[in-house]
Order: structure tokens, then sequence, then C-alpha cells
């Protein structure tokens, strides 16, 4: 099964979690990339036109998707979607997510109009507080996503961004929740291989 991997909101492609990941579980997932200020919708777009074009592509009949933090989110809402259209985009098989945010409107307000710093090109962006607000269009789970697709929750104990309490309550429907010794960035991803 080929794997697809989006990463969090203040990091990019190639980032110190993926390379993390990809040693910790033995995989090397496709990266899938959105722009961290940018517009939800567009943003949800982005990542569909995405995967789309790997999945034609590259004919890949069978996928997962695997998500941090905010990538977490986006790639929730890509399973959603699919979920809901049936048609447009497949369904992933699994869908792993390590400390998710599960309300974007509000875990990342402190960060609207406020420029930020992708810790991994050092490089500056904005979140404008109209970004902020797209996120009121995000999707919420339905009780047909456990029958479609098998979902896991891996959260940190001592994560510093995230209520994990939140999250087990938005998830405990729908996946299975692992809880782990760490905060919300993931030290070391071999503890999870069995989940792949």
């Amino acid at each position: 099964m080929e794997y697809f991997y989006s990463y969090g909101f203040h990091s990019s492609i190639k980032c110190e979690t993926y390379q993390k990941l990809c040693a910790g579980l033995r995989l090397n997932p496709i990266e899938l990339s959105y722009d961290n200020g940018g517009d939800f919708q567009t943003n949800l777009t982005r990542l569909c036109n995405q995967l789309t074009t790997y999945i034609n592509e590259r004919k890949i009949s069978s996928f997962g998707f695997i998500g941090n933090s905010l990538g977490a989110f986006y790639l929730s809402q890509l399973t959603f979607l699919a979920n809901d259209s049936k048609d447009s985009i497949p369904l992933p098989k699994k869908l792993i997510m390590f400390n998710p945010v599960v309300t974007p409107l509000t875990q990342l307000r402190k960060y609207a109009d406020k420029i930020q710093i992708n810790t991994t090109t050092s490089e500056s962006f904005a979140f404008p507080l109209c970004s902020l607000e797209s996120y009121k269009e995000a999707r919420l789970p339905s009780a047909q996503l456990t029958q479609n697709t098998e979902c896991f929750v891996c959260l940190g104990i001592n994560d510093e961004l995230i209520d994990i309490n939140d999250t087990q309550r938005y998830w405990h429907n729908y996946a299975r929740i692992i809880t782990f010794e760490g905060g919300h960035k993931v030290k070391d991803f071999a503890p999870f291989r069995e989940i792949i």
C-alpha cells in the first residue's frame, strides 16, 4: 500500500518530522503540500489535485494517509470529502494522525494576523485573519467513515500545543486512539510501525 503524508502548520515538505517518520516507520510516503498561511478551501483543493494526480499517474489502487498536526487535519478533511463524494476522489484504506488539529478555527487563532516562521525553511509566512476564518468551512466526520477507512489517532500525553482531551472527544467514535509519552513533536515513530 502506498502512503501520503502532510506536515504541520509551521513546517513544509522534507521537514524533520517527515524524516523521523520515514526512519521509524520504514516508509517513504509521498508528500502532499499546502500553503501554511493559505485559505482552507484553496488548500483542500490543492491537496485533492495533488492526490488525484499521483494516484492517476502512478496507478495507485490502495493507499493510506499519515499526517501530523495541521497536516493530519487536512488529510482527515480529504478523507471526509472522499467519503461524502464517493466518485471524485478515492477513499484511503487508512488514516493515521499524529497529534492532529481538530478545530483549527480555535486552535490556530493565536497565530492569526501575525508573521509566522516555517521551521523547515526558516522563511516567514503570513497567516491573515481571513485564512483563519476560512476554516469555518471544515467538515465533520460521519459514522460512515469507520466503515470505509481504518482510522488511528496517536496523541502525545504531554502535547504542549493541542488539548488531547478535545482531540479524544472529537475522534472517540471514529478512530482507535493511541496515547504515548511525549509532546507535540514525535521523537520516534518506530513504536507505531504495527499500525501501518
